[in-house]
């Protein structure tokens, strides 16, 4: 007992391997500081992470950056069991951690006194929280160590520090596409958070890649392409990059692992892996820490057709003499202002729920997939809503019987703007509407989209003949306003073209064929 307690004095990974490494909260209360154990064993990642941590704070100048996949448990290990191994090793340091935001910085404070408290960690370092330490952020140990979380650009002031840790530091998808946020992370890293270090400090950026000129980007080397290693910083630093992808992809790999072979395999079955992999744009940069500009077209046309050509209906199979019948039909509502616009944009797309049924001429499909069976997009006064409305349910009724479809869902309509009308009148008339879920309506356009993507790269949202030859006039242009929303558009876009269509297609594939993220 004493020899182990003597090994984890001196090693992070001996000292991760003898505590409770805190987990899910006991708790649904977001102040809650009691904490599962995590289900997990310490995984060779997590090894290699310590190891890597505790050689960055020994070494004057340390710098290190850490890549890997969300769920790795990176942030556990990274940014709350090593500040509370090297508070306690070093009596009277100081360690501040920094995200894109202040809750996230005090969830992981929370997880780093629940060791502090642990009578295994007063057993080894004779120390632990202090008693007049009761802040999540903010707190400090009876060995003189401290410690100070927050969120990113809140900034600190008149604080110095013996290392920093930078944990996420962009929120996601939405936040990395923005020139301006980018900026901001960049100045609040510059400006106001290195200068907190001593001479000689230790400073950790552990984060998915989200962007090429996201924080890390603007750091490590203009040919970087996923490699582990020591590289000369273009802040004038050396840094050590740990890059752990979700698939291996380099011959640096800083587990050894042959190209091809996954992370994790005892955590990740491979299954996990399925539905991500597909989306190129996530796949690359949330996973595999590469992000890649978007060349051309992010959605391509080819995967929302069948073998080059779009779905005919009624849906026929070799075999069966009688139409299959899809599951369900329903329709998208989006009436959002536009523009500044005198009129409303109002788009409407109308889709049929298929589930193991096979496309004419392709294999079984276990995945349930959709079919764009009709669309309209319009502007229109106000005044004009209460009578267009009803036209969507019959339409609705026309389609269920020419399908044919089991059963008609209703609409789900964008609850901003003129949609709360629309909602208001479907109450009052007992029709079978709602609004969209506010968690996925305040996603951006650019999240819904990339979230969507690995369900069009699996050919699980097709355009019927009608929704694919189809035309109308909008803002003066006659085309297929669907086709030219979908293929015209690329993540981070600020450009002003019209979305209400793209937004009904990516709400669609959302509520129906994953969780109200897209996923």
């Amino acid at each position: 007992m004493l020899l182990n307690r003597r090994r984890a004095r001196r090693s992070a990974v001996q000292f991760a391997g003898i505590i409770d490494v805190p987990g899910r909260p006991i708790s649904e209360d977001p102040e809650c500081e009691l904490f599962h154990p995590v289900e997990t064993n310490l995984a060779l990642h997590h090894r290699l992470l310590l190891e890597a941590l505790e050689e960055t704070a020994a070494t004057p100048y340390g710098r290190l950056m850490v890549f890997m996949p969300r769920g790795s448990a990176k942030s556990t290990y990274a940014s709350v069991v090593f500040p509370a191994y090297y508070l306690g090793k070093y009596p009277g340091s100081r360690v501040l951690l920094a995200s894109y935001g202040s809750d996230l910085a005090k969830r992981n404070g929370r997880k780093t006194r629940s060791i502090l408290r642990q009578q295994r960690y007063h057993r080894l370092f004779e120390a632990g929280l202090s008693e007049d330490s009761s802040a999540a952020d903010n707190f400090a140990l009876t060995n003189a160590s401290e410690y100070l979380a927050f969120g990113l650009e809140a900034g600190v002031v008149g604080t110095r520090a013996d290392g920093i840790v930078i944990d996420d530091p962009v929120k996601g998808i939405e936040a990395a596409e923005s020139a301006v946020q980018r900026e901001k992370t960049w100045d609040a890293y510059f400006s106001d958070l290195t200068p907190c270090l001593i001479p000689g400090g230790w400073l950790v950026i552990v984060m998915t890649r989200w962007h090429q000129e996201d924080l890390a980007g603007r750091i490590l080397p203009a040919d970087w392409m996923g490699e582990s290693g020591y590289f000369e910083g273009r802040d004038g630093r050396r840094w050590r990059v740990l890059c752990v992808q979700a698939k291996c992809e380099t011959d640096s790999d800083p587990l050894k692992r042959q190209p091809g072979e996954y992370l994790w395999p005892e955590w990740f079955d491979r299954q996990l892996w399925v539905p991500y992999e597909p989306q190129v744009y996530t796949w690359n940069s949330m996973y595999q820490q590469r992000p890649r500009p978007v060349e051309g077209a992010f959605f391509q046309e080819a995967n929302f057709l069948v073998q080059g050509a779009p779905v005919d209906l009624p849906l026929r199979v070799a075999g069966i003499p009688r139409p299959l019948p899809f599951r369900a039909v329903f329709a998208i509502i989006d009436t959002a202002v536009k523009d500044g616009l005198q009129h409303d944009g109002l788009a409407v797309i109308y889709c049929g729920l298929m589930h193991g049924i096979p496309y004419e001429g392709t294999a079984d499909r276990a995945r349930p997939w959709l079919c764009v069976l009709d669309w309209d997009i319009t502007q229109m006064k106000g005044a004009y809503l209460e009578a267009w409305l009803p036209g969507v349910f019959r339409r609705l009724e026309q389609l269920q019987a020419e399908v044919p479809a089991q059963q008609s869902l209703g609409a789900w309509i964008e609850d901003k703007a003129a949609g709360q009308v629309l909602i208001q009148q479907a109450e009052n008339h007992n029709w079978p509407a709602r609004g969209i879920d506010s968690k996925l309506t305040s996603l951006g356009k650019s999240v819904r989209a990339i979230n969507c993507d690995g369900y069009v790269a699996c050919g699980d949202f097709k355009l019927s003949r009608h929704a694919y030859e189809k035309r109308v006039e909008y803002k003066g242009l006659e085309s297929n306003h669907l086709l030219r929303q979908l293929l015209g558009f690329k993540p981070g876009s600020q450009d002003k073209a019209a979305d209400d269509l793209l937004d009904c297609a990516t709400y669609a594939m959302a509520l129906a064929l994953g969780n109200t993220e897209g996923f």
